[in-house]
């Protein structure tokens, strides 16, 4: 029996030994900032949050208290399959609340979000919501045992639960090692679940050469409380699921935080892919920039829109910061590897006819048991070139 107990103890030791050892782990990816005149102002949006009123565990004011120590501008909160008329679209705290729905049913999964139509029962009408793309905002959840809804405005590509499920199905031992080490440091032990989305973004890739998407980011943050005597321990909180990755909406004009002024901006920006995707724990991506520019014509084109080719038109990019590791601006043209920097700011000469997206990867260092990998840390969504 005292041998049981003492191995017991020696594996306690051991676990908070090396839990201490892991809590001092911090990402160390970024330098110093790059400064230069940016075009853009950056806002930081989370959607597909659950609150109490569907699958979540907290209210509408606690999650946005948790939203603004994480530096969030906006969160879009889209409880499943909702029986009352949704909420308007208001600022709470300086954190801009915006309701949607995420819609379930045999036949179809989607999000859709609206600024003047908040009429529930329209959301559950797939006809309505092809006859009247211009009013609402349709997401598409990439369920392969679902038909994909043609009408739909993109993809959620990057969807954290199903991303963390796949590392479940396939290291059980390494999910339940994230686990373990959650509370020691939730950022490395979140990020250890995620995986660059390759199977979803082939998808997403061939899909955008037939018609224009958007590429989404779907948080699934729910924070479902977990009693354990008189605690409730929220896993993964909504505060350290909105530090892990978020949309940038990029804007050319400032929002005034007053939301009847806002919400067209705000619309406008999600409906026709003008943001980005960020994996916040690699790092804070305020200031990058990418863009079409054509010289000869003195035109820029924003993500998500459409420009004729032309002999001076090129892609630029520009890094907010410069980077502590090895890094690469990777190009890509209908889906295919094309192009790649390995500089903080330069460009891409655009000759050809094609969609365009980026992607910066870094190559990142992880403690025991990992080791160097690569990993994105921006996707840009599509450039569309004819």
């Amino acid at each position: 029996m005292n041998r049981f107990f003492i191995s017991i103890s020696a594996l306690f030791i051991a676990y908070i030994t090396f839990g201490l050892y892991l809590s001092q782990y911090k990402f160390d990816l970024l330098g110093k900032e790059i400064k230069s005149t940016n075009i853009f102002y950056n806002y930081k949006l989370h959607q597909n949050i659950y609150s109490h009123i569907s699958i979540g565990s907290g209210t509408y004011t606690s999650i946005s208290e948790e939203s603004k120590r994480a530096q969030s501008k906006f969160i879009l909160f889209t409880d499943l399959n909702p029986i009352v008329n949704l909420d308007q679209d208001r600022y709470l705290m300086n954190t801009g609340q915006l309701f949607g729905a995420k819609i379930l049913s045999p036949d179809h999964s989607y999000t859709v979000f609206s600024t003047t139509n908040k009429n529930i029962i329209n959301y559950y009408n797939p006809t309505y919501l092809e006859n009247y793309p211009q009013d609402v905002i349709v997401i598409d959840h990439m369920n392969t045992n679902l038909e994909p809804l043609d009408f739909a405005d993109g993809l959620d590509v990057i969807n954290l639960k199903t991303l963390a499920n796949k590392v479940w199905l396939n290291k059980k031992v390494s999910t339940i090692w994230s686990l373990m080490f959650y509370p020691f440091n939730p950022r490395l032990s979140l990020l250890r679940l995620y995986r660059d989305p390759d199977y979803e973004l082939r998808i997403f890739d061939q899909m955008s050469l037939k018609k224009k998407r958007n590429l989404y980011l779907s948080s699934e943050a729910t924070a479902k409380a977990v009693p354990i005597t008189n605690w409730l321990i929220k896993f993964p909180s909504y505060e350290n699921v909105f530090n892990m990755a978020s949309e940038r909406l990029l804007m050319t004009s400032e929002l005034s935080s007053n939301m009847e002024n806002d919400r067209k901006a705000i619309f406008n920006s999600l409906k026709s892919g003008s943001f980005y995707i960020s994996i916040d724990t690699l790092g804070d991506s305020t200031g990058f920039e990418s863009y079409l520019i054509s010289k000869r014509q003195s035109r820029y084109t924003f993500m998500g829109d459409e420009t004729t080719v032309d002999s001076s038109l090129r892609l630029f990019f520009k890094l907010p910061r410069e980077l502590n590791v090895y890094h690469e601006v990777v190009l890509y043209k209908n889906g295919q590897r094309f192009d790649h920097r390995n500089t903080s700011t330069g460009d891409f000469p655009i000759t050809e006819k094609g969609v365009y997206r980026i992607q910066v990867r870094l190559s990142t260092s992880l403690p025991f048991p990992d080791a160097d990998k690569w990993l994105t840390w921006i996707f840009t969504n599509n450039f569309y070139v004819n």
